[in-house]
């Protein structure tokens, strides 16, 4: 895990709110963990199916999701920063305290955010499609996925999901960096949940509470290598 840590910070001298990233600089570093770090950015929901099982087994206990049945599906991959949000206006919303070209590597950049895992839940579908376009800010304070957020965030992450949002498409500085930075940490966060609820930690010898835990690209556990 300190591996996949330190290449995720690597390009921002460490700092994880120094501005946005590019694709190069994200993604064609050259480390051992590139690219393990880049099938886990864009394992979209393969992997949060398992991750999110326990959400599945208690809220939809009759659908079998190994049926290969989509007609019934209950559940929605679903964007927690709304597609229209990022996709339209994550530059054109632009205002006096932006800096333009951060404004311009996060319009160039946008999809590499929306899209990758750390951007991805599965939620009820009925609830999905009530809620629209909502904000980051309005899913969050949904009674009715309350118990999906208990099993899809690290409760500390919450706070800047939440300074993430913005209402009407209005982006401004603040809300591009939080964006960013709440999508890499979530990312590491389900990597880390997937590594040791698996117990990959015994394959190289080490242990939850070590953190000190390295690999290697031909080490780490990646299942997800079918594209």
């Amino acid at each position: 895990m300190t591996a996949m840590r330190a290449y995720s910070n690597s390009a921002r001298g460490g700092k994880s709110k120094a501005g946005w990233l590019s694709w190069k600089d994200r993604f064609e570093r050259v480390d051992p963990i590139q690219d393990l770090f880049r099938k886990w950015w864009y394992t979209d929901g393969k992997m949060l199916l398992w991750l999110q099982r326990s959400y599945f087994f208690e809220t939809f206990p009759h659908y079998d999701p190994s049926s290969g049945r989509d007609d019934d599906k209950p559940y929605d991959l679903d964007h927690i920063c709304a597609r229209k949000t990022w996709l339209n206006s994550i530059y054109k919303g632009r205002t006096g305290d932006d800096d333009e070209s951060l404004c311009k590597t996060a319009w160039d950049g946008r999809h590499i955010l929306g899209e990758g895992i750390g951007n991805l839940w599965w939620i009820d579908s009925r609830v999905n499609r009530g809620l629209g376009d909502a904000s980051i800010a309005s899913k969050l304070a949904v009674g009715e996925l309350k118990r999906v957020i208990a099993k899809a965030f690290d409760d500390a992450s919450l706070p800047q999901w939440r300074t993430a949002s913005v209402e009407e498409n209005e982006w401004n500085a603040l809300a591009r960096k939080e964006f960013q930075v709440a999508v890499e940490e979530r990312t590491l966060w389900l990597y880390e949940r997937f590594f040791y609820k698996l117990g990959f930690e015994a394959w190289l010898g080490s242990s939850p509470s070590n953190q000190a835990t390295h690999m290697s690209a031909a080490d780490a556990p990646l299942l997800v290598q079918s594209e």
